[in-house]
């Protein structure tokens, strides 16, 4: 559970750092805190990876559940 989140959730924080990993937080209303426990459904990591492109101006990396 939430292997992939947490993942996108470390890309972003790479790239943007502390705020965005706020950001993202934000978007998905998803923070990362919890993200550890939330199922990878296909839509809440479609939410994830289009939070990433908006954040980063990046398409993040592809994350094997």
């Amino acid at each position: 559970m939430g292997q992939v989140l947490l993942k996108m959730y470390d890309f972003v924080e790479d790239e943007m750092g502390l705020r965005g990993k706020i950001q993202l937080a934000k978007m998905t209303l998803i923070p990362s805190a919890t993200a550890a426990g939330t199922p990878d459904t296909p839509e809440v990591v479609h939410k994830f990876i289009e939070a990433v492109k908006e954040i980063t101006g990046k398409e993040p990396p592809i994350f094997r559940r």
